[in-house]
Order: structure tokens, then C-alpha cells, then sequence
């Protein structure tokens, strides 16, 4: 096994939808080889759990999704998909801190957790990296594809900001983001 694995989360929700099936349900933290995605070595870990341990600290989630997603499933296939959604999660994990969390909640949606932030400044550093991270194209196959993240951001404190809460915020600002026609970042209020 190849020794720089991509660290990713993957979200399982198990029973309901959205972001309360995501706070109650689990996180699997999996550590995927570049070249053996399948091969996953799994942790579990409850999101509100988490966030509990974060006592004190600011926090960030980002929500993000790859802009017309359906359209590159649709137009090159399922395997193409598979790729853009393989490279976007590696440009993901190296616009981040090594202690941050990236999350692939399903499909094409993922969730970062950004740890001890101090400042919407520094929510906002973060989400042009991960925009200018996307800017170059992906290559998939024999072509080259132009992908584009949107990115909705919300802000809390451990004790004091609940999973389902976060979820919920970061997902209106995602869509308000969407909004404002896309490959951009809202913070929310």
C-alpha cells in the first residue's frame, strides 16, 4: 500500500436524509490509496461527538458541492465521475490544515470541518483556496473537464453549536452561494 494516502471521510446516513440524518448518524473516517480507492480502512465517529470534543474552540463547516455535476455523470459516464470526484477530494485535502476534516457526504456534496478558526477572515482565506484549487482543469480520460466548487460556510463554537444546526446553516449559505451563479462561497449569518 502506497504510503501518501488521501485522508477522506465518508458520510453514511443511514435512515433519514439531510443535514439531522447526518448530525445523528455516523462519519467514517477512511484513508483511501490513490491508486486502491476500494481498499478503505474505517474509524467510526459521531459528527455531534466531534463536536463536542471542540469544547471552547471555533469552528468552521463548509458545505461545498462540484458545480454541474450531473451534467459531467450524464455527458462522459459514471467512471468519469468517479474521477472528478476522486481528484476534487485531493484538491480538497491539500487546500486544508493535516487536522481538518474533509467529509464526502454523498454524491457530489462534501463538508469540511475546520478546527480552532479564529475569524470569518480566515473561513474566507480558506474558501478562495479551495475555489482557486478547482481553477486548473481535471483531467479525465483523454480530455480535460472544467470543474467548479460552491461553498457555504457557517461558524460555531463546541458546546455551544449543534451538528444539525451547523449543517443547516452552512446548507442555506451553499445555496445562497449557488445563487449567485456559482464557483463562489457565502458565509452565513
Amino acid at each position: 500500500m502506497k504510503k501518501s494516502l488521501l485522508r477522506v471521510v465518508l458520510a453514511t446516513v443511514l435512515t433519514l436524509t439531510g443535514a439531522a440524518a447526518f448530525a445523528q448518524n455516523v462519519l467514517r473516517v477512511s484513508a483511501i490509496p490513490d491508486e486502491a480507492p476500494t481498499e478503505l480502512q474505517r474509524k467510526f465517529k459521531p459528527l455531534g461527538d466531534y463536536l463536542q470534543q471542540q469544547t471552547g474552540m471555533q469552528v468552521a463547516l463548509l458545505f461545498l458541492d462540484v458545480d454541474g455535476f450531473k451534467q459531467i455523470n450524464d455527458t462522459l459516464g459514471h467512471a468519469a465521475g468517479d474521477d472528478v470526484l476522486r481528484e476534487f477530494a485531493r484538491r480538497l485535502t491539500g487546500a486544508v490544515r493535516s487536522t481538518d476534516v474533509v467529509a464526502r457526504l454523498a454524491g457530489d456534496e462534501f463538508v469540511i470541518i475546520l478546527e480552532g478558526i479564529h475569524s470569518r477572515e480566515e473561513c474566507r482565506l480558506v474558501a478562495r483556496k479551495i475555489i482557486a484549487a478547482m481553477r486548473s482543469d481535471f483531467r479525465v480520460g483523454d480530455g480535460l473537464v472544467k470543474v467548479t466548487a460552491s461553498i457555504g460556510i457557517a461558524l460555531g463554537h463546541g458546546l455551544t453549536s449543534t451538528a444539525d444546526a451547523l449543517l443547516k446553516r452552512a446548507d442555506s449559505a451553499l445555496y445562497a452561494a449557488k445563487g449567485q451563479g456559482r464557483d463562489t462561497f457565502e458565509i452565513a449569518i
